[in-house]
């Protein structure tokens, strides 16, 4: 996933890779999303199908460069906090998937 700059992440969007994958990590840490019937799943994922790849579109489209260019540093102060965020929660993950397996004496 592209993240040196707001406008590449958009156009990542854009595509089936990228859709796929934003779907993907936003939707299956959401608990709400959890909790809903198959069928309400295939209908959230359906609509954010098409409502991702038109946004970004929109945006890439009528959002003049320079405001893209003044929000690529904040861009990537996001970004490097959602990866301490990430690297956080996968130790933690490990930690607890650890303690789980039984050792052997």
């Amino acid at each position: 996933m592209p993240t040196e700059s707001i406008v590449k992440f958009l156009q990542y969007l854009g595509t089936t890779a990228g859709l796929g994958a934003a779907i993907a990590l936003l939707m299956e840490r959401v608990p709400g999303f959890q909790r809903l019937s198959k069928r309400a799943k295939a209908t959230v994922i359906g609509a954010l199908c098409i409502i991702l790849p038109l946004g970004s579109w929109a945006a890439l489209r009528f959002v003049p460069g320079e405001v893209f260019a003044r929000w690529d540093p904040i861009f990537q102060q996001i970004v490097v906090g959602v990866s301490v965020l990430l690297a956080w929660l996968s130790s933690q993950a490990v930690h607890w998937a650890d303690r789980r397996v039984p050792t052997s004496k």
